[in-house]
């Protein structure tokens, strides 16, 4: 039988995570991940657990006052990882709900994005509809369905997704806006980026392009004024930002050195594995 873990801390509490990392590495039980339909989920919309910070809160309001002018709008929303931008997405996505209006968020691919996705249905339960290469026709089909009767007010999925036949749109959302999965070079070819673009034209609402590293075109935008910037400064977990060190490899090949990898880069990485 299974029960997933979100379960047993409502029963057990948080602390019951150790001791299912002791029973998992005893061999006494299993762990599985998979991604569940929104059929599957509880229809309630649950509180966030996270208190938002002064800059993430600015950054919702604003978001959430684009939605409400009910105009085309583009923002990049520019932070590090681990900045919290996944929570100002959820949160933004909320207030637009209460405002009766629905969500598009893309994400560049499934395998990548699991804690993304896993968030999403944590908050939202049965109004978010699946979208990506991971389900099958079936159940493409009957989430294609769920969208169409307006059972799903959220859908989120990879590139494909900006085609979903969802309505009323107020906010779309691109995770790791820069990425090039968005891209489709065979067969139809289109960028989802600049569908989602148009899409929000359509529906007078907000695009939120969320990266760590946004394109050179979106934040070519924001310096013409055409992409509205607001950024994120730091951890929210208070953690201190790798040091950056750049060698210069033209430097190098005057003494002799022809590879890929920089003299300093190696011993680095032989004192790592030490």
């Amino acid at each position: 039988s299974e029960i997933s873990v979100s379960g047993l801390k409502e029963i057990f509490g948080d602390k019951v995570t150790t001791t299912l990392r002791i029973l998992e590495k005893k061999s006494f039980i299993q762990k599985k991940t998979r991604l569940i339909s929104g059929s599957e989920l509880v229809d309630d919309i649950k509180p966030s657990p996270f208190v938002l910070t002064q800059e993430q809160n600015t950054i919702v309001e604003r978001i959430e006052s684009a939605v409400r002018e009910n105009k085309p709008h583009s923002i990049l929303l520019h932070g590090v990882t681990g900045s919290g931008k996944t929570e100002v997405y959820l949160q933004a996505a909320q207030r637009c709900l209460s405002m009766g209006k629905h969500v598009l968020a893309l994400v560049p691919e499934i395998s990548l994005t699991p804690q993304f996705l896993a968030r999403f249905q944590n908050r939202f339960g049965s109004k978010i509809a699946l979208l990506h290469s991971q389900r099958s026709e079936t159940e493409r089909l009957q989430e294609w369905k769920r969208i169409l009767e307006g059972k799903a007010q959220i859908v989120v999925g990879t590139r494909s997704c900006v085609f979903s036949p969802l309505k009323n749109i107020g906010l779309v959302i691109l995770d790791e806006e820069h990425d090039r999965s968005y891209k489709q070079d065979d067969h139809v070819m289109y960028h989802a980026k600049d569908i989602a673009i148009e899409r929000a034209k359509n529906e007078k609402a907000v695009v939120l392009l969320g990266s760590a590293t946004p394109s050179i075109e979106t934040y070519y935008g924001t310096e013409t004024h055409e992409i509205e910037k607001s950024v994120l400064t730091g951890s929210i977990r208070q953690q201190d930002m790798p040091e950056v060190e750049i060698v210069n490899l033209q430097e190098e090949k005057q003494f002799g050195h022809q590879t890929m990898f920089s003299e300093r880069l190696r011993e680095e990485i032989e004192m790592t594995l030490a």
